[in-house]
């Protein structure tokens, strides 16, 4: 694996830029979202699927995240978002790349993915969503999710806990062993991970969450996606994944779960399954 860092200024932004490149010949190109409070350089095992294939994948932290500069937890909108999108794409034309273009997100970076791709949904030639934040209010009682949209207008830097810590993402390691065990980057990267979100950025996420839902539903992408979840996610229930594709497509053939498995499947000691799914897509998908 071969990585590159940048710092780059966007929209009066400062943010870290990670580009990976594959050993071999380049045969293609991937964008990758991360979650709420998370950062890039905890996917690199993952990413190690995609390299396999011959993809560059790139991504950056967030304002707010990761090594990023800005309040930790606030991003600066979805107009943000899609600039930073047209940023990584001319970043990797300067590359030179040919061959497909792929759209990977996990978690609040899936729903970041997800409407990204029905944004221009010509531009892309595959999706991998884990864990999407399709219903960001879901585990919310009605009236504290009214409540916190009406402070969140006379309130918007407010800062709050998003109520996921690092521990309900994983299952423990296995007995004798450290996460940092199975992921030599996991020690350094889990101190960047934080628990944070604004009320205006929170409020963005759940107005636009709403609206991806429906238009996907009104016209699903045709390309090959894959969305992952395990089956013990608390912070991103199947259930609502499941709804969305089978609501769209009618089927579940776009679909993995993996039993037993938390919020982060491919971050997990018994992530091989994960890896094994992504494997199979991209055979599909790019082949």
């Amino acid at each position: 694996m071969k990585k590159e860092v940048e710092s780059v200024v966007l929209l009066g932004h400062q943010i870290q830029r990670y580009l990976y490149f594959p050993d071999g010949e380049i045969r293609g190109a991937s964008v990758l979202f991360h979650g709420q409070g998370d950062c890039i350089e905890r996917y690199e095992e993952v990413l190690s699927v995609f390299l396999e294939r011959g993809l560059i994948v790139i991504g950056a932290d967030l304002p707010g995240h990761g090594q990023s500069e800005g309040r930790r937890g606030h991003v600066p909108g979805f107009t943000f978002i899609d600039a930073l999108v047209e940023s990584h794409l001319d970043r990797i034309d300067s590359l030179g790349s040919p061959g497909p273009l792929g759209i990977l997100g996990h978690s609040c970076g899936g729903l970041l993915a997800l409407y990204s791709l029905l944004q221009k949904p010509e531009r892309w030639d595959f999706a991998w969503l884990s864990s999407p934040l399709l219903k960001p209010a879901a585990s919310l009682p009605p009236w504290k999710a009214s409540l916190l949209l009406s402070v969140s207008r006379l309130l918007p830097w407010l800062s709050v806990h998003t109520g996921v810590d690092f521990e309900d993402c994983l299952n423990p390691a296995p007995s004798g062993k450290s996460l940092s065990d199975e992921s030599p980057n996991e020690e350094d990267s889990r101190s960047l991970f934080h628990s944070r979100i604004t009320l205006s950025w929170a409020r963005e996420i759940s107005e636009h969450a709403e609206h991806t839902w429906q238009q996907f539903c009104k016209s699903p992408p045709s390309i090959p996606l894959l969305m992952t979840q395990g089956s013990d996610d608390a912070i991103c229930p199947p259930k609502y994944a499941k709804s969305l594709l089978e609501t769209a497509y009618g089927s579940l053939d776009s679909y993995r779960e993996f039993p037993g498995l938390r919020h982060e499947p491919f971050a997990d000691p018994q992530n091989e399954p994960v890896f094994e799914a992504l494997r199979n897509f991209l055979n599909e998908a790019l082949d």
